[in-house]
């Protein structure tokens, strides 16, 4: 079950143009902001132990420590835990450059292979 949360949790923002982005992805895919979220997590692998995603959920998918975060109109979902213990205050950013700043940055690859979202830690 998903939950909406009013406790304090860190911040997850999105930049005007990953939001926009997003809202262009479901449009695309006869979906709309209602029912498909952005979805991030974590989990053990990759160069700093941890693996870090981010793809598109529906409220089915939502498992039972799941926190939904409201940035710029789209319904950011995440695990509680993940969110306070390994990610951390987010800014999610979209860009159509290939652009990576070290050690601030962790990039995935959506189904535009020439564009890359950009997820800065602890820039908010």
């Amino acid at each position: 079950m998903i939950t909406e949360t009013d406790n304090p949790l860190p911040s997850i923002i999105l930049t005007e143009r990953a939001a926009q982005v997003f809202k262009e992805a479901c449009e695309a895919e006869g979906s709309t902001l209602e029912d498909t979220f952005l979805r991030i997590g974590a989990r053990p692998g990759g160069c700093s132990g941890w693996k870090y995603e981010l793809g598109s959920c529906t409220p089915e998918e939502f498992g039972p420590n799941d926190v939904k975060i409201l940035s710029r109109k789209v319904s950011v979902v995440v695990d509680r835990e993940a969110l306070t213990d390994i990610l951390g205050p987010l800014k999610i950013d979209f860009s159509d450059k290939n652009r990576l700043t070290p050690h601030k940055t962790t990039s995935w690859f959506p189904k535009h292979a020439s564009a890359k979202w950009v997820v800065l830690f602890d820039e908010c």
